[in-house]
């Protein structure tokens, strides 16, 4: 009883259609997009004289309406006037559906557009087109844009790495994530390598125990804990995406391209995007009393990968972008570091390149 054939002329067919449930008559809607009617909206019976009649017609264009449910009615009425035989009718109906659009809200690669909207002490979301992966992000007291939580990306080698999507300017060869990591590290300055522990978050809890692993020390990650997601192992070959980082033996050499996001980088040890003026402004202290692991920075003491976790909860390691000379010309760069007995002045330090750290980038 929604619709009724009574509208019809002699000898036409009609169609009916409405998004949703359709549980009334004025839900459903007939003849051009818009009109709003109880009866079936009627074209042309077709034969072989009158068939162009009927081509070319656009029975429903909702290429606004974003519903994902369209109910569709067909009916006929043929008059004692139509000569005797059989008819038919042809119906070609088409649905063309749009491409999922971008996430809403912002993008990573696109900060230089939408960071300027943001003030100190704002904090948004962000996604990395990459893999659609959201980050925390915030304007920091040294005037940068950072991420507020670690990164979390899963390299993949079969990824079409470059300048528009990851901070490179050549294409990188990049090995995959390591998942799981115990038979597979290989301690290497000429492999990048990279662990993903899973959905793990850091509890949140200082502990005096090296030994921490997350088993005692980490918590399946929620919507509340989200900052102190404990994100992907790097060594620094992955963290500078680069096959080879073997050159790179002299102290205070700038890598200047990462795995970070298109219009990221990973900070430098001094000067502006750097770990040192971060801490300065932020007044970062470590320990059980300290301010590293709160707002607004929200660093993780996610301990350290070597073919197994250890020191959560004891210990954070970040990579920056820059080599350092360690252990007699081992290769190495230098990192953020703070622990259970950090203050300020000491969150500066160095490790072997073929460790497995974490990565916060700032913005470009």
């Amino acid at each position: 009883n929604i619709s009724s054939l009574t509208s019809f002329n002699d000898n036409t067919w009609g169609y009916s259609w409405c998004n949703g449930t359709c549980t009334s008559s004025s839900t459903w809607v007939s003849g051009a997009k818009g009109s709003t009617a109880s009866g079936y909206n009627g074209l042309p019976l077709c034969n072989q004289a009158t068939v162009s009649d009927c081509s070319g017609v656009t029975l429903i264009d909702e290429t606004t309406n974003g519903s994902k449910t369209i109910s569709f009615k067909i009916g006929a009425k043929a008059s004692n006037t139509q000569a005797s035989g059989t008819y038919q009718n042809v119906i070609n109906f088409v649905s063309v559906a749009n491409p999922n659009p971008e996430p809403q809200g912002y993008i990573m690669q696109d900060v230089a557009t939408w960071g300027s909207s943001l003030s100190i002490g704002d904090e948004v979301t962000a996604t990395d087109s990459r893999d659609g992966k959201e980050y925390y992000v915030a304007k920091l007291a040294d005037g940068n844009i950072w991420m507020t939580q670690n990164l979390d990306h899963d390299i993949d080698s079969s990824y079409n790495y470059n300048f528009t999507n990851t901070d490179v300017s050549d294409t990188p060869v990049l090995a995959s994530t390591y998942r799981t990591g115990d038979d597979t590290w290989e301690w290497s300055n000429t492999t990048p390598e990279s662990y993903d522990p899973g959905n793990i978050c850091w509890d949140g809890v200082v502990t005096t125990d090296p030994s921490g692993n997350f088993d005692n020390n980490a918590v399946a990650c929620t919507d509340e804990n989200e900052h102190y997601k404990i994100g992907n192992y790097y060594n620094w070959p992955a963290a500078v995406a680069m096959e080879d980082t073997s050159s790179y033996v002299d102290d205070g050499m700038d890598a200047d391209q990462s795995i970070c996001p298109a219009g990221w980088r990973l900070p430098t040890i001094s000067g502006n995007k750097s770990f040192s003026n971060l801490i300065n402004a932020v007044s970062l202290i470590g320990g059980v009393n300290g301010n590293v692991q709160s707002a607004p920075a929200y660093f993780v003491y996610g301990g350290i990968w070597q073919a197994q976790i250890s020191s959560v909860g004891f210990d954070g390691f970040y990579w920056t972008s820059i080599a350092s000379d360690m252990l007699n010309g081992l290769y190495g760069a230098h990192v953020f570091y703070f622990n259970v007995y950090s203050s300020g002045s000491e969150m500066l330090s160095e490790d072997n390149s073929w460790d497995g750290l974490l990565i916060r980038c700032v913005a470009r």
